[in-house]
């Protein structure tokens, strides 16, 4: 028998959310329409809210461009 362990829907979040640059991810929340929400510190140091649909495009939610592909 093979086990098989997958990550979590919130770790895969989590480590996105690192993979774009971001560090000290905290407070991930998922709401109904599947985009993951946190607070994160940028590459500047500076912390603010960001957000991570469900094809893994990232923003910030006070501003609709998107941060990465």
């Amino acid at each position: 028998m093979r086990l098989c362990i997958t990550k979590s829907p919130y770790s895969w979040a989590g480590t996105q959310i690192e993979k774009a640059g971001y560090t000290g991810v905290r407070g991930l929340q998922r709401t109904p329409d599947g985009v993951w929400h946190a607070a994160a510190r940028d590459s500047r140091n500076a912390s603010g809210a960001v957000a991570l649909d469900s094809q893994g495009r990232l923003r910030r939610p006070d501003d609709r461009s998107i941060l990465s592909p």
